[in-house]
């Protein structure tokens, strides 16, 4: 649940590499970790919160590294 091993564990699989996209749909730390291993210019698209934690996005790490972040409510989707 610590950020900081999640982000490690994102990095060390990916190699490193940052991410163009990311899909979340556990929210918490793992979104906040997510963030971190997102190159710049990337985008996030939120589609669920299974972990029941619904987190706050520092706006300083979308601001400096240009990202874009979705709200995808898949039950507005369905119903369309």
């Amino acid at each position: 649940k610590d950020p900081h091993n999640i982000a490690k564990l994102i990095r060390e699989t990916s190699r490193k590499v940052p991410f163009d996209i990311v899909v979340d749909n556990v929210g918490g730390a793992a979104l906040e970790a997510a963030l971190k291993c997102t190159r710049w210019g990337g985008q996030i698209c939120v589609v669920g919160f299974a972990t029941g934690s619904i987190p706050s996005l520092p706006a300083n790490i979308l601001l400096v590294k240009n990202l874009t972040v979705h709200g995808i409510y898949w039950g507005g989707h369905l119903s369309q």
